[in-house]
């Protein structure tokens, strides 16, 4: 088989294999986006936030060819590529090195937005580590057959 570059964008080919799926990632982009991304802007103009993140779902999905978008890789497979490349800076923040430890800290503690009650983070961050572990673990069981 010869490898073709994906043109179908992750979030369309989720959209098309599961519309339950695509509803979760579309209200995981707008969280990173209005949460996370905005935060990640450089103040000299280097490419951080919401269009590098765009950017890496891109290009992830031109590594999978269409093909095997709904074959090779689940909804749930694409799913998980897409929210990587949404929250994939999660700990960057401005251009101070010192933000990074605090922004990660905070961003990726479950437990912090509880006590701020924003129940549709902590929901986000365990979904996503379900789905990883549910991944995970199919992909262990794939390469034992």
């Amino acid at each position: 088989m010869v490898w073709k570059k994906g043109k179908e964008s992750l979030r369309d080919a989720v959209e098309r294999l599961d519309k339950r799926l695509w509803h979760q990632l579309e209200e995981v982009w707008r969280l990173a986006e209005e949460g996370i991304q905005d935060a990640q802007r450089s103040k000299d103009g280097h490419q951080q936030g919401t269009p590098h993140c765009r950017a890496v779902e891109e290009s992830l999905a031109a590594l999978v060819p269409d093909d095997w978008k709904g074959t090779r890789f689940s909804a749930t497979d694409l799913f998980v590529l897409s929210a990587a490349a949404a929250l994939h800076d999660t700990g960057k923040a401005g251009d101070s090195p010192d933000d990074h430890g605090h922004v990660y800290t905070v961003i990726v503690s479950p437990g912090y937005f509880a006590q701020q009650g924003q129940w549709p983070l902590v929901a986000m961050f365990a979904v996503l580590l379900i789905l990883a572990l549910v991944s995970l673990r199919l992909l262990a069981r794939s390469e034992k057959q």
